[in-house]
């Protein structure tokens, strides 16, 4: 979670504007089946507390398809992508692209769909949503970057931002492991074989401006939903997975 923060004054609608320099920032990798996730600032960020509740677009909620080069199966996917060309605008202007498979990858040919992120709901008193803009990495062998180093997608950077937020942030990820087949969704688990959905989510906790104002920031918690596709974990081989991330300030 961010180091150090710069809280702007109340205004009439009971909102705090918040920046967060990238020089202050740092998270703690997170280690799940063998695999690190890496997460670093790209850059300052902004946010927001809204101290009385009520504003809109309070949780994140991420999609990913493994596999847009059939239509969506019967328990839901995003739209056909035959050519393998879409893209979607994320919260604070990133834009994600859909990626063919190459024939050293794990399923050849098949298109991946770009991660769509939308936002809904209303806030709570005292929740905070930050558009951080997150360098991701994802290792299976070696430590993770420098928090100055700088965006490497030829390193495996993924761009993320607009995620980080008290709510709840939730993931889903059609077609796992590239199976059509129409099963039930499952939560929480990606390793499961014949399931077209994995589902995961994570609830954070308002910090509220009264905290904020005592300098207490022990208070809240950040939450964040990360799918990833083809990463090969320890011991269960080659599998698609969803991390969960709890930001705390310290």
């Amino acid at each position: 979670m961010p180091k150090s923060g710069q809280f702007g004054a109340t205004d009439g609608s009971g909102r705090r504007q918040i920046v967060i320099p990238a020089g202050g920032t740092h998270f703690n990798p997170t280690v799940i089946a063998g695999v690190t996730f890496c997460v670093r600032p790209g850059g300052d960020g902004s946010g927001v507390i809204d101290c009385d509740g009520g504003e809109l677009n309070y949780n994140n909620t991420v999609q990913l398809d493994h596999n847009t080069s059939n239509p969506p199966g019967a328990n839901g996917g995003l739209p056909q992508d035959p050519s393998c060309t879409a893209s979607f605008a994320n919260p604070g202007g990133q834009v994600s692209n859909a990626s063919l498979e190459s024939v050293t990858d794990p399923h050849p040919g098949v298109c991946n769909s770009p991660v769509e992120i939308t936002e809904n709901g209303t806030f709570a008193a005292g929740g905070m949503k930050l558009t951080e803009n997150l360098a991701i990495r994802i290792v299976t062998e070696g430590s993770c970057p420098a928090d100055t180093d700088p965006f490497d997608a030829s390193a495996g950077d993924l761009s993320l931002s607009g995620t980080v937020t008290t709510g709840t942030s939730s993931a889903t990820i059609f077609d796992v492991n590239d199976s059509t087949a129409n099963m039930s969704p499952t939560s929480n688990n990606c390793g499961g074989t014949g399931m077209q959905q994995c589902l995961a989510s994570v609830t954070g906790n308002p910090f509220g401006c009264s905290n904020i104002d005592a300098s207490n920031l022990t208070i809240g918690k950040l939450g964040l939903s990360i799918p990833a596709l083809d990463l090969t974990l320890s011991g269960l081989g080659t599998s698609d997975i969803i991390a969960n991330l709890t930001l705390l300030c310290q």
